[in-house]
């Protein structure tokens, strides 16, 4: 397939570029991971990449990204701002990296999600299953076994570097706050007060929610470290968050 910057494009491929070769395939040396959603039943899967080029940017990158299409499997695609991506190229892994993943099923309702191909990444990686509140390392145990019914909210993985989210540690003082770029997630906070804090102590933002399930706010702050201060009842949650506008 072939995408074009404007329309009506075009793509001629001359005789003499035609070729065949029985040289092995040589893998990029850059850093990428390939995750595959398989129906379990059914036997379709789809495939979804991150990599890492410092080439690359946050957003949609004609030479690098890959536009999620549709299929007869189970929509799996990584998310940034409003674009869908099969191929996500980042520009570099940097700490406490999370990427929001959507899932929507197919039909039946066994799934499981493989880290097919971990390449070049020295730090573990791992993804969060945000319906379940459960992490699971995928450097050392790759397949995430799941059931997912119609109506489940998309917006339920989150692929992650070096740090867990916090989701699945019973004793993760963080539990339940991540970010990405200008974008805050609270998991599962039910009735819940969360505040947004500079470094240097002044409150920017407050908020009372009621959400049983994933919140998410925009911040439209500039680019910088934010403390954000959840309370839930008795419990007071605080995490120190990466904000990029």
């Amino acid at each position: 397939m072939v995408q074009v910057q404007t329309a009506p494009g075009s793509l001629t491929l001359p005789a003499a570029k035609r070729a065949h070769s029985a040289d092995p395939f040589y893998k990029s040396s850059n850093a990428f991971v390939k995750l595959v959603a398989h129906n379990v039943a059914v036997g379709n899967a789809q495939e979804s990449f991150v990599y890492f080029n410092p080439d690359a940017t946050t957003g949609f990158d004609q030479m690098y990204d890959g536009d999620f299409l549709e299929g007869y499997a189970p929509r799996f695609y990584s998310v940034s701002g409003e674009e869908h991506f099969s191929v996500n190229s980042l520009p570099q892994l940097v700490s406490n990296l999370q990427i929001p993943f959507d899932f929507i099923k197919n039909e039946g309702t066994s799934f499981s999600i493989q880290a097919a191909q971990i390449e070049n990444i020295e730090t573990q990686v791992y993804l969060t299953d945000l319906k379940l509140n459960q992490t699971q390392e995928l450097t050392t145990n790759p397949v995430y076994n799941f059931t997912s019914t119609d109506g489940d909210n998309p917006a339920r993985f989150v692929l992650s570097f070096g740090l867990m989210t916090g989701t699945g540690d019973k004793t993760d003082s963080n539990k339940g706050i991540y970010t990405f770029e200008n974008n805050l997630y609270l998991v599962n906070p039910g009735k819940a007060k969360f505040e947004v804090y500079n470094l240097t102590g002044q409150k920017l933002q407050a908020q009372e929610i009621d959400s049983p399930g994933l919140f998410k706010t925009t911040l439209y702050l500039p680019t910088a470290y934010y403390v954000v201060r959840m309370t839930t009842g008795t419990k007071v949650v605080v995490k120190k968050v990466f904000i990029k506008s």
